[in-house]
């Protein structure tokens, strides 16, 4: 995982796909998840349990198959409560489909759907495409546009 420019306060990295899960912050952190192509969904679920144990503050799965990803997550969130006694998990996920990677990650930025125990000053974003794309320079550009102004439709 590497750094990638900051908003405001909020560091901005980049996580190789399914890299190595002990590098991920240790709470106050969201995700972005780019897939276009269906992901190996046993990486992912491996992802998820890391992720959670990390703890985790929102998940956003993005592209084709970012409602796949968010069903996953859920999942894992599901099995983890109610068939491995853990304690109730206090994150959310979305999906978006149907929107650009700038607009959710603009939405990652400004913290939307974030749980209470969020320490604002403190928010790291980490960035992945499952797909093995390389976005550090587009995630870069639009780091850019939001110190230019630029806001979602």
């Amino acid at each position: 995982m590497k750094i990638i420019g900051k908003y405001f306060d909020k560091e901005v990295f980049w996580f190789d796909s399914y890299g190595y899960p002990e590098e991920l912050p240790e709470g106050n952190w969201l995700c972005l998840c780019v897939a276009n192509q269906r992901p190996d969904l046993t990486k992912f679920i491996k992802f998820a349990r890391y992720a959670i144990e990390k703890e985790i503050l929102l998940f956003m799965g993005c592209g084709e198959y970012g409602e796949l990803l968010h069903d996953s997550f859920d999942e894992v969130i599901a099995i983890l409560e109610t068939q491995e006694n853990h304690n109730e998990i206090d994150m959310m996920t979305t999906w978006h489909n149907n929107e650009s990677i700038k607009d959710v990650f603009w939405q990652g930025c400004y913290g939307l759907y974030l749980p209470e125990r969020t320490d604002y000053d403190k928010i790291k974003i980490v960035c992945m495409d499952l797909d093995g794309m390389n976005r550090v320079d587009e995630l870069k550009s639009y780091i850019n546009d939001f110190e230019a102004g630029y806001n979602p439709e």
